[in-house]
C-alpha cells in the first residue's frame, strides 16, 4: 500500500501524485477509443458538478508524463465499467463505542483486476482535508474528511451505463466538499451518475444514510440509530436489484455485527475477516479478492486499516 500526502492547489495535488507514482513505476494503461470517447463526453458533467478536479487530472497527466487521453479515460471510466464485490456497514451512535458513529468496509475487486493501492491524505486548497483509500489516482473508494463525514459503497451489477460521474469520483467530491450527511445527499442528488451504485454515509452526529443511484434515478433513506449494511444490491423501496449472493452476504454480516452493543474499530475489522459469508475474499472459490479493509470513527477522526486481507495483515491506525 502506497501512502501519499498531498496538498496545494488541485493542479499541485495532481502533479505531486503523478510524480510520486511515476517514481515507483506506475504506468497508465492505454485507453481504447470507446473509453476515451466516454470520458470526453462525461467531462461536461464533471465540469458542472466538480470542476476543481479537472485541474487535478491535468496535473496528474503532466506528473506522470503520460498521454492526457489515457489519463482522462483511466480516471473517468475505470470504475464505471468494473464491478466490485464490496461490503460496508455503518453503526449509529447508539451502538458505536464512544460518541459519534462508525463506518467499516472491505473493498473486494475482481482477482484479474490489479490496482495500484493507495492511502491518500489530501488537503487541496479550498477543500476539506481527508484520508481515503483508492486503487487509482484522483478517485476514492472510501474515506473520511476533517468534518467527520465518512463514505463508502458498492457497485450494483446489471444496470445500464450513462454519461455522468463515476461512483468513485462522486465519493471524492463528497469528501472534498461536504461536511455532513445532508450535504452529501444533496450533492449526490444533483449529479448525473454513470452507473448504478449504493453509497453508505455517516457523520459525527451519528446519522446514517443510504443513497442508491444510477443513470436517471436517485433514492435515499436515513437512519438515526442501529446498524445499516450495504452489499451489491438496492434496498430502498421496490427497486430490488443486485448480485445473486448480495442478500446472503448481507445476512451473514448482520448476524456477525447485529447484536454488538459497543462496536469498536477492532471488533469491526474482526467481522470483516469472516470467510463463511464471502466477506474477506481470497480468490479461492470466488472471482474476487479483498484489497483492503477500512474502519472510520467519525467523532474521533480515527481510521483503522488493513492493507490486504483483514484476516491476516497488520492493522494500522491513521487520523485525518
Amino acid at each position: 500500500m502506497h501512502i501519499l500526502r498531498l496538498s496545494g492547489s488541485y493542479y499541485d495535488v495532481g502533479f505531486s501524485c503523478g510524480r510520486e507514482l511515476r517514481a515507483v513505476g506506475f504506468t497508465v494503461p492505454h485507453a481504447n477509443s470507446v473509453d476515451v470517447r466516454f470520458a470526453r463526453d462525461s467531462m461536461h458533467e464533471v465540469r458542472r458538478t466538480f470542476p476543481e478536479v479537472v485541474d487535478e487530472i491535468e496535473g496528474l497527466g503532466l506528473g506522470l508524463k503520460a498521454n492526457y487521453k489515457d489519463v482522462m479515460a483511466m480516471v473517468l471510466t475505470n470504475h464505471v465499467i468494473h464491478d466490485d464485490h464490496s461490503i460496508a456497514f455503518a453503526v449509529g451512535r447508539d451502538s458505536a463505542s464512544g460518541k459519534g458513529s462508525l463506518l467499516a468496509r472491505n473493498y473486494n475487486r475482481h482477482y484479474k483486476r490489479v490496482g495500484h493501492d493507495m492511502a491518500i491524505k489530501a488537503s487541496p486548497k479550498g477543500a476539506l482535508a481527508s484520508f481515503a483509500s483508492t486503487d487509482a489516482p484522483v478517485v476514492r473508494q472510501d474515506g473520511m474528511n476533517s468534518a467527520g463525514l465518512a463514505v463508502a459503497g458498492s457497485t450494483v451489477p446489471g444496470g445500464g451505463v450513462g454519461l455522468g460521474i463515476s461512483p468513485t469520483l462522486a465519493i471524492r467530491a463528497v469528501l472534498d466538499t461536504c461536511r455532513d450527511v445532508d450535504g452529501a445527499l444533496h450533492l449526490l442528488s444533483e449529479m448525473k451518475h454513470a452507473r448504478e451504485f449504493s453509497f453508505l454515509l455517516t457523520d459525527r452526529s451519528g446519522v446514517i444514510a443510504l443513497a442508491e443511484v444510477g443513470p436517471g434515478h436517485f433514492d435515499k433513506k436515513t437512519y438515526d440509530k442501529g446498524i445499516v449494511i450495504a452489499t451489491n444490491r438496492f434496498q430502498i423501496g421496490n427497486m430490488w436489484k443486485g448480485s445473486a449472493d448480495a442478500a446472503t452476504r448481507h445476512t451473514r454480516l448482520k448476524g456477525l455485527v447485529g447484536g454488538i452493543r459497543s462496536m469498536s474499530p477492532e471488533v469491526a475489522i474482526s467481522a470483516l475477516s469472516d470467510h463463511k459469508g464471502m466477506l474477506c475474499e481470497h480468490g479461492k472459490g470466488s472471482e474476487f479478492n479483498t484489497a483492503w479493509a477500512s474502519v472510520f470513527s467519525t467523532r474521533r477522526g480515527r481510521i483503522v486499516r488493513s492493507d490486504g486481507h483483514p484476516c491476516e495483515t497488520e492493522r494500522k491506525e491513521y487520523s485525518v
